[in-house]
């Protein structure tokens, strides 16, 4: 709900960035659940935008003294402020919020992970970041698939019932699941019926000598 209004209401963003801060800084119980709990605030915050330029300098600085003080914080905090750290690296421009899942995964420390669907049956698992896109996503389907080599382009595709909507290869994959969250909020499909599909999007030929994409 607190990213939601950040997105919402982008003015807020330094001002919640501050607040959060303010939270983690020599609390008196690091490592308690309500410190862990602001932590993976700040983890989701992190991984949905960046506050201003003249912030991030100082959000750095916090999160770096925070693992350099490893015997003070314990090992959760100073894993949630390396998680912080890395995510600052790859963060890039979101439509949405985290979704439940993307939560859940940052505070488990496992990540998210999606399945991806293939013609014929087969479902293949891929780890994810916050930031990875469609493209991350393709390369490693066709990594698994051996087709690295193969001319013929593949697409990542969104489905449920009659929708198959191609997906662009920029798109952040963690963006699709919070929008099928949503979708499921406002009852336009339950979230477990949307689907990533991998498949054929557009193949090569030989023509009269020449290459050409149909």
């Amino acid at each position: 709900a607190i990213c939601q209004a950040c997105f919402d209401v982008p003015k807020l963003r330094n001002e919640v960035y501050c607040q959060v801060i303010k939270l983690t800084t020599n609390f008196p119980e690091p490592g308690s659940p309500l410190n862990l709990n602001h932590w993976y605030l700040l983890g989701s915050l992190c991984s949905s935008f960046l506050p201003s330029r003249k912030f991030v300098r100082f959000l750095r600085f916090h999160l770096r003294r925070t693992t350099e003080q490893f015997e003070t914080n314990g090992d959760d905090v100073v894993a949630a402020a390396q998680f912080c750290l890395d995510a600052l690296k790859k963060t890039k421009l979101r439509d949405f919020p985290p979704s439940t899942a993307e939560v859940r995964g940052i505070m488990n420390g496992t990540g998210l992970e999606c399945k991806v669907y293939c013609v014929g049956g087969k479902v293949i698992p891929v780890k994810i970041s916050s930031s990875s896109t469609c493209a991350d996503v393709l390369k490693d389907v066709k990594a698994q698939l051996k087709l690295q080599h193969c001319s013929n382009g593949f697409g990542l595709f969104e489905t449920c019932g009659v929708v198959d909507k191609y997906l662009e290869e920029k798109s952040i994959v963690a963006d699709v699941y919070s929008k099928w969250e949503k979708y499921e909020a406002h009852q336009i499909g339950d979230t477990d019926a949307w689907k990533l599909v991998f498949k054929l999007f557009s193949f090569f030929c030989i023509k009269f000598g020449h290459l050409i994409s149909v």
